[in-house]
C-alpha cells in the first residue's frame, strides 16, 4: 500500500519539492554568507556594496515561496486524486 501511494505522489511533486529545497538552501546561504556568490564567480558586479546580493536574496525568497506553493498544490492534488481512485 505504501509503495503505491509513493508512486502516485512522485511526478511533479518531487520536481517542485527538489526546486524548493534547492532555492531554500541558496536563500539560507545568501542570508548567512552573502559573499558566497562573489566567491563562486570570482568577481564583484556591484563593486562590493551588497546591492546585488540583496537582489539575489529577494529573487530566491520569491522563488522559494512559489515553488514551495507549487509543491504543496501538487501534493494536495495527487493526495486527493489517489484517495478518489481507491
Amino acid at each position: 500500500m505504501k509503495d503505491t501511494i509513493f508512486i502516485k505522489l512522485r511526478g511533479n511533486f518531487v520536481v517542485w519539492f527538489a526546486f524548493a529545497v534547492l532555492s531554500a538552501t541558496t536563500l539560507a546561504a545568501s542570508l548567512v554568507w552573502p559573499q558566497w556568490i562573489e566567491m563562486l564567480f570570482g568577481n564583484q558586479p556591484d563593486a562590493g556594496d551588497g546591492v546585488e546580493e540583496w537582489a539575489i536574496t529577494g529573487v530566491l525568497t520569491a522563488m522559494t515561496l512559489i515553488v514551495g506553493a507549487a509543491a504543496a498544490c501538487s501534493w494536495r492534488t495527487r493526495s486527493t486524486s489517489s484517495g478518489k481512485n481507491q
